[in-house]
């Protein structure tokens, strides 16, 4: 693998995300939006690039609650916020309308469809929802009960955004950007990173979300330039008024920061995507003609990672049937014949393999859910354990 840097209302988008059409909130606020996954490197080291706004993703939903009159959502987001956001809401809550409406402009001024998003805040009542849920003792209570500001990690993502959205004048019809060319675009906006998309590997995939699933999020995947090594940094600056860091993280570490409990579609996409590269590198390291200590290393490194991150429930349910079934055969067999031992170890080894291809053929809601996080927030049972390979 070549070196392969590692969604509300508005304008339709792709994963390097863009806003969509103004239209579009008028259709029930149906987006369409598309992400770039950006990856560098090959399994194990392979490196995705993560971005963190701003502004959190309930932050933002916060205000969108309150321009919607939902106030039980909006008491609900905040035990989801980040401290300083706390803060900031529990700072204008003795103020006026105006301090509200500044702390929402700092929140959205740098959307594509700021103006829409004001006229529709400006047409509600999200002050007067905002005074009546009276949330400065909520908030405090919030803040005291919260032992550590790590208990509360920010919730890192995909760059992305809505899609470029633009009438034809002659035609009188639309002329929309490209997903792919969307999520290119957004990254290097938001990172300065200039990726190419990489449709050779099959993994691009659409999903449906929100109400009615009238939601459209085109997940792209994308690399660096075959010039360009990570070393080489960005080419430019990122938007820092939107985005507070970039980083290029490890697969694990990228699951375990992408926390947010409104959005596994990212973390669950990017599962996908590290099955189809960990299944071909795995499979061509057990082919090498020889094996030394150090590749036996990685072997067995990559095989822990698929099994505990890159299985469905299912199939977790069912390696842990066929690990009991080994762990009972050896009980009764002291010392355990070893051609029949590597034999049964095989079987396991090849299950995991056969299911790791066969998730990054599927679509990712299908393999892993909507509901399936990171283990490291998702509690899962403590698996058995077994010999390595």
């Amino acid at each position: 693998m070549k070196s392969v840097t590692d969604e509300s209302d508005g304008c339709r988008s792709s994963t390097a995300m863009a806003s969509k059409p103004m239209q579009h909130f008028r259709r029930r606020a149906q987006r369409t939006t598309a992400c770039a996954c950006p990856l560098a490197r090959d399994p194990p080291d392979l490196r995705v690039l993560l971005i963190l706004k701003r502004h959190s993703g309930p932050f933002r939903q916060f205000f969108e609650a309150l321009w919607n009159c939902k106030g039980d959502v909006a008491v609900q987001l905040l035990g989801q916020m980040q401290r300083q956001e706390l803060l900031q809401i529990l700072s204008v809550c003795d103020q006026s309308a105006e301090s509200l409406h500044a702390l929402f402009n700092d929140v959205f001024g740098s959307n594509p469809s700021y103006p829409y998003l004001k006229r529709r805040w400006q047409s509600g009542q999200p002050h007067g929802v905002f005074q009546d849920l009276a949330l400065e003792s909520k908030i405090r209570q919030l803040l005291e009960s919260r032992v550590k500001e790590c208990d509360f990690p920010s919730y890192w993502e995909f760059p992305g955004g809505d899609i470029s959205h633009r009438r034809c004048g002659g035609s009188g019809g639309d002329d929309e950007e490209e997903p792919s060319s969307a999520a290119v675009r957004e990254a290097f906006e938001e990172t300065g990173y200039l990726l190419v998309p990489t449709p050779q590997y099959g993994l691009d995939e659409v999903i449906r979300w929100g109400r009615d699933l009238g939601n459209t999020n085109h997940m792209i995947v994308c690399g660096l330039p075959p010039s360009r090594e990570l070393s080489d940094g960005p080419q430019a600056d990122g938007d820092p008024a939107e985005v507070a860091e970039c980083r290029w993280v490890s697969a694990p570490e990228a699951l375990s920061l992408m926390r947010d409990p409104n959005n596994s579609d990212y973390p669950n996409f990017l599962r996908k995507v590290l099955c189809y590269f960990y299944h071909a590198t795995f499979s061509k390291g057990i082919a090498a003609p020889s094996i030394t200590r150090e590749l036996k290393d990685a072997l067995e490194a990559m095989r822990r990672f698929m099994e505990a991150e890159l299985l469905s429930k299912a199939q977790e349910k069912e390696l842990q049937r066929m690990i009991s079934v080994y762990n009972a055969w050896k009980s009764k067999h002291p010392p355990p014949p070893a051609p029949e031992r590597e034999t049964r170890k095989q079987e396991m080894l090849q299950f995991v393999l056969q299911c790791s291809r066969s998730n990054s053929q599927v679509s990712s809601q299908v393999t892993y859910g909507a509901g399936q996080l990171p283990t490291s927030i998702e509690k899962r049972e403590p698996r058995v354990a077994r010999s390595s390979v």
